[in-house]
């Protein structure tokens, strides 16, 4: 059964991602704090930088980033926005096999906004998902959705066949004593 094998082929590959995505994490999670006084810290526009070269050359693909407000982005979710700018950009070159890849974030004071794009095969599915669709189909990027779900954000996923946008906006919460 080829086709079978293909979709429980797929899952396993969706499992190993997922497990050493959260491999990573735990990893990340038992080294110390970097302050931004420390040598060596970058800033997210800097890191996205970096991942943009890093994409650039591993996969022979043009990456373009644009980052507006990023000094408005709280502290408290900085790193969980570059790991959806990461795993969004990765996923696109893994697997849409595309010649541009977009990862567009703008900051506002109350919301972020990141889009990433690419001109890629896109998806099986074709149209406009939110979260709870993909959810519901069990369709869609999971670990992003997982973590856009956590953050208690929006996503969306328009998909054609000469490409996929994936949006996600993440409110800050402002608490009030």
């Amino acid at each position: 059964d080829p086709v079978g094998g293909r979709g429980r082929l797929e899952e396993v590959q969706r499992m190993l991602e997922r497990g050493e995505l959260d491999m990573r994490m735990f990893i990340r999670r038992l080294r110390p704090e970097e302050s931004s006084k420390s040598p060596g810290y970058s800033t997210l526009s800097d890191r996205l930088e970096v991942l943009k070269r890093r994409i650039s050359r591993e996969w022979d693909v043009k990456v373009v980033v644009r980052v507006q407000g990023a000094e408005l982005l709280p502290p408290t979710i900085t790193e969980d926005v570059y790991r959806l700018a990461q795993e969004g950009a990765l996923n696109a070159a893994r697997h849409a096999d595309p010649s541009v890849i977009k990862i567009d974030l703008t900051v506002e004071e109350d919301k972020m906004r990141l889009g990433i794009s690419d001109d890629g095969q896109g998806f099986p599915l074709q149209g406009t998902y939110n979260l709870a669709a993909l959810n519901q189909i069990n369709q869609g990027p999971l670990t992003l959705r997982e973590r856009v779900a956590a953050l208690h954000g929006d996503f969306m996923l328009p998909s054609h066949e000469n490409g996929t946008e994936i949006l996600i906006t993440l409110p800050f919460l402002v608490v009030v004593l």
